[in-house]
């Protein structure tokens, strides 16, 4: 399997799981509206956080000098979305627009920071400026 077969499976993999996690986040929410009605007051605080902490791990696993052992950030991903769901429990019907919406930025996010990571692997290449430097360093002799 090449690596973009590869890079774009994980990505659907994690947009199913964020859509799955979001609509099971969204029940457990429901289950403590119907037994408490002013139980997500407060929630909106806690899901701000937590999504803040989601950006910063996201930003930082595309920073030069980052490890691959460091980015463990898929989790995060999958927690922010149970989350989400969670604090879409006040609405009656779900709003599948935000849910895949959601779901989608994260996922595509995930797979242009793979594949920037790995620029000779994927459907990113570095061909043409590898020539250009090769160029330069003969006209340098």
């Amino acid at each position: 399997m090449n690596f973009t077969a590869f890079t774009l499976l994980v990505s659907l993999g994690l947009f199913a799981g964020m859509l799955l996690l979001m609509d099971l986040g969204r029940r457990i929410g429901a289950s403590h509206v119907a037994a408490d009605p002013k139980g997500l007051e407060g929630i909106t605080a806690v899901d701000g956080a937590v999504f803040a902490l989601l950006g910063l791990l996201v930003d930082a696993a595309g920073r030069p000098g980052a490890q691959p052992d460091d980015r463990h950030h898929d989790h995060a991903h999958l927690a922010g979305a149970m989350l989400a769901g969670y604090d879409m429990a006040a609405r009656k019907s779900r709003s599948w627009l935000h849910m895949i919406g959601f779901a989608a930025v994260m996922a595509t996010s995930v797979y242009v920071i793979i594949e920037i990571e790995y620029p000779r692997l994927g459907a990113i290449r570095m061909e043409s400026f590898d020539h250009a430097l090769v160029e330069l360093r003969a006209n340098m002799k």
